[in-house]
Parts: structure tokens; C-alpha cells; sequence
């Protein structure tokens, strides 16, 4: 099957003339694969730092996407589909698919590997990259696993913000003994995050999944799982649901004769299902990348749900409100080291985003449109 192969005629050229924050790119030929939330975010960060000086490519399965991808000025070229057409001269390539996608990806692009090829990507997981890596890159190509931990629950292109990677941090695992080639890859990618305005910290792939399991694969897991048991609540016979006490549970519902939990969702369930929104496809790739890490954390997080359950059976007030507190002054810690608040990343935006991408921050317009692979956590 061949690939078609777009390039840029004239469409807008997003923030052009904007580009700068004073930093030579590390890479003049950027190949972004997966035009979703952050691959198009990635493209829209690096035309608002480095303008037209750095060529940028995007490769997505979705025709639709490298259109969308090419016509808004993101990138001045683009593949859709699966085939025998590349880009000659691609200094990096940044994966920015599901992970379970990573091997076929590469086999696809891997008669187009050449000497000091850097490939990187974006996944949640990175035992699992670092195996694929060694898997499918040659000697002479450098692979530098990485995790730039932003995102929204929102999947598409149009979706996409240049700031999206401000002030976030960014996880590199590169693989230990490396040549002087590998140093200066890993050197590249290290400067590349930080040009998009990221805080790049490294450490073992192992921590980074454990560490990742607990503050963005559980909190997405308990968030579907907040969705499908209010629907099954919804769902059930109320005609034989009892108390423990033996009371029936519909005594005093009258002549209702359902249990309309969704059309009366609050506050906290909408904030705390947001994302159930997220990619199906990238979330079930991380949780069968990251299946250790994962039950490890659930687990911790159960016993603690039966705690709870045992201080609401028992009425233990001073308990909940002792829990209550403690909790609440983590919060505010998390909140102080800008790890937390609101949802989305213009909460951070000041004086860094003129720094980073040369200019004032103006707000952005919701955006509507196509929809694509996302990614998010």
C-alpha cells in the first residue's frame, strides 16, 4: 500500500514570524507519528518556538488528520496511511501513537532508519518502550524514551495547544552506558522538551511506571470505573434491593420507578469522570504495558477504600474529619508546586509563556471538528 504524501501550499502558517524564545532547535527535521492531542500540540509548540526554521512532518494513519494537520501550517508536510514513501532526511522521530501501535509502527519505518536517528516518544509507559526500542532500532539509531506528562481528556487535532507543554514536566529514561552518540541524542531530546517549555527530569523506566501508575493510570482507571457503576446503579432492579438492616432500598421513592443517578450528576462526578473522555484505545495500551505497576497501586488504593468503608459503618466522625484535613493539606502541596488545579494548562500562563514562545499569551477559542487519537496523562 502507498502513502500519500501532502506538503503545504500557502495554507495559514500558524504564528509565523512569532517563533524564537531564543533557542536553536536541536533537530532541523522533526517527524511527528500520531497528528492527535499531543503530536499536534508537539507541531503547534515547535512552529511558535522556532517559526519556519525547523521542518516539521507529521505521519498519522488518518488521512483526514495530515490533512488538517498540513492545511492549518502545523506541519509542511505529511504521510496518511501505511507504505513505501518517507521523508528523506528526518533528524527525529516522535511517536506519538498508543503503545501497543509502537512495534508496527516502526517496522513500517524501519528501511528508512539511517546513522544518528533519534526516535523518541510520548507514551505513559517506558519499560515497555525501552524493550521495543531495543527491539526495533539498529545499531546507529538512538532511541530515547520520554514521557512529557501534559494533556487534556480531549482527543483530536484541533484540539491541540502550542502552551499545552508549559511548565509541565517532562520524564526522560534513557538506557544506561551509551556511547557519546547516545549521550548527545539524549542531550537533544533533553533540550527539546525544555525549548517547549517543559522541566525535563530523568530517572530508571521502573520508577517512572510505578511513580505514573499511581498519579495518572489509577486516577483514569477510577474514572471509567465512576461511570460504569453509576450507569449499573441506574441499571438495577430496585424491586429486590435491601439494606443490610433488610429495610427495601425503594421505600419512600413514591411512584418513581427508576433510579435517574445521571440525570442528576453533580459537581464532583462530572469533575472526577472527566477523564472517562480520554482515548479508549491509548488507555487499554497502557494498562496492558503497564500491568504490574498498575495492580500495585489499585490495590493500595482498595485497602484504602476499606478504610473508609469501615468509618462510614461505623459512624467515625473524628476519623473523616482527621482524614479530611490531612488530605486537604496535600492537596494544597500538590496545588503550590503546580501540579494541580485547573483542568486546563492556561492556568499557568504568565510571564514563562513570553519567555518560551517570544510573545503574550492570547486565549483560544474552543475548537470544533475533526476528531483522531488522543493522548492525555
Amino acid at each position: 500500500m502507498v502513502m500519500s504524501f501532502l506538503v503545504r501550499k500557502g495554507g495559514r502558517r500558524m504564528s509565523e514570524g512569532q517563533g524564537g524564545g531564543g533557542s536553536q532547535a536541536p533537530f532541523g527535521h522533526i517527524m511527528v507519528v500520531g497528528g492527535g492531542l499531543i503530536g499536534s500540540s508537539v507541531l503547534r509548540a515547535c512552529r511558535c518556538v522556532w517559526g519556519e526554521s525547523v521542518k516539521l512532518t507529521v505521519y498519522d494513519r488518518k488521512p483526514e488528520v495530515v490533512r488538517y494537520c498540513v492545511e492549518e501550517g502545523l506541519a509542511d508536510g505529511g504521510i496518511g496511511g501505511r507504505g513505501d514513501d518517507f521523508v528523506e532526511g528526518v533528524d527525529m522521530i516522535l511517536l506519538a501513537v498508543p503503545l501497543g501501535s509502537y512495534g508496527e509502527v516502526l517496522e513500517v519505518l524501519s528501511p528508512y532508519f539511517r546513522e544518528g536517528l533519534v526516535v523518541s516518544d510520548v507514551g505513559s509507559g517506558k519499560r515497555v518502550v525501552r524493550d521495543v526500542f531495543h527491539r526495533y532500532l539498529p545499531e546507529g539509531c538512538y532511541g530515547i524514551p520520554g514521557h512529557p506528562v501534559a494533556g487534556t481528556e480531549k482527543v483530536g487535532p484541533e484540539f491541540g495547544m502550542e502552551d499545552l507543554f508549559l511548565d509541565r514536566y517532562c520524564v526522560l529514561t534513557p538506557s544506561e552506558g551509551g556511547d557519546a552518540g547516545y549521550e548527545e541524542a539524549c542531550e537533544g531530546v533533553l533540550k527539546f522538551w525544555e525549548c517547549l517549555g517543559m522541566k525535563v527530569r530523568k530517572m530508571t523506566p521502573e520508577r517512572h511506571d510505578m511513580v505514573l501508575a499511581m498519579t495518572s493510570h489509577l486516577p483514569t482507571l477510577i474514572s471509567y470505573c465512576m461511570v460504569g457503576t453509576a450507569k449499573g446503579m441506574e441499571d438495577l432492579d430496585w424491586s429486590c434491593q435491601y439494606f443490610a438492616d433488610g429495610r427495601a432500598v425503594k421505600e419512600g421513592w413514591g411512584e418513581v420507578g427508576t433510579l435517574d443517578v445521571m440525570r442528576y450528576a453533580a459537581g464532583g462526578f462530572r469533575d472526577l469522570t472527566r477523564l472517562a473522555s480520554s482515548d479508549p484505545v491509548m488507555w487499554r495500551d497502557v494498562y496492558l504495558c503497564n500491568k504490574s505497576p498498575v495492580l500495585f497501586a489499585l490495590d493500595l488504593f482498595l485497602e484504602e477504600m476499606k478504610h473508609l468503608r469501615q468509618a462510614v459503618l461505623r459512624g467515625e466522625g473524628d476519623f473523616f474529619e482527621s482524614y479530611f484535613l490531612r488530605s486537604q493539606d496535600i492537596r494544597r502541596g500538590i496545588e503550590e508546586m503546580g501540579q494541580a488545579g485547573q483542568f486546563m494548562p492556561k492556568e499557568k500562563v504568565s510571564k514563562r509563556g513570553e519567555e518560551v514562545f517570544g510573545r503574550k499569551e492570547k486565549g483560544k477559542e474552543e475548537k470544533k471538528g475533526l476528531s483522531s487519537e488522543g493522548e492525555s496523562g
